[in-house]
């Protein structure tokens, strides 16, 4: 495992447990993190960790009514607190964070749900939301590649987006913060 992809899943675990925490105590997430509330076992919480946990709440509206479009059957207070918060975390990761992956983003989101998951089914639950939502965002990239993953100036919000249904492989060329970057492809073998 690399460094820097082991440290950015510790970062996620870190991220998750802040986010728990904070919603069973009703706190911000940055007020857990400044007061040190939360369980130190894999020890400070790093910059990433920070920035995960720090950002999401400004746009838990919006991430909220992505993944109850995607869970189909289920409103978000449903899903069971911990899925719920690997959810947001992923679902933010996939929407704002440029230099992670969509699929890094929804494997890691599987493997919180394998270890903490609130469910024997929760990584199932996951991947398939989270699948969804990826297959929504490939397909808004594809009709609208700038304005959808460049972050704080996008004009199409994830609660204007509606779930894509399954199609062909999806491969498009968008532009983020000024660069070219490559969307990767989803098919059905990525489900």
């Amino acid at each position: 495992m690399s460094g820097v992809h082991h440290d950015r899943t510790i970062a996620r675990r870190k991220a998750l447990q802040i986010l728990y925490q904070a919603e069973l105590t009703g706190t911000g997430p940055a007020q857990v993190l400044a007061d040190g509330e939360f369980i130190d076992e894999l020890g400070i919480p790093c910059q990433f960790t920070a920035r995960l946990v720090t950002t999401l709440p400004e746009r838990s509206a919006e991430i909220d009514a992505l993944i109850a479009s995607a869970s189909a059957n289920w409103s978000i207070d449903r899903i069971a607190l911990v899925d719920r918060c690997i959810l947001r975390l992923a679902t933010h990761e996939m929407l704002y964070i440029d230099e992670v992956p969509i699929s890094v983003s929804v494997n890691e989101a599987v493997e919180l749900a394998r270890i903490f998951g609130g469910e024997d089914d929760s990584p199932r639950f996951i991947n398939g939301v989270l699948g969804s939502i990826a297959r929504t965002l490939a397909a808004a990239l594809a009709s609208d590649p700038v304005s959808v993953l460049v972050p704080d100036s996008a004009s199409t919000l994830a609660s204007d987006l509606v779930p894509a249904p399954m199609s062909d492989p999806v491969s498009v060329t968008i532009v983020c913060n000024d660069k070219e970057c490559e969307a990767e492809s989803l098919s059905k073998e990525n489900r």
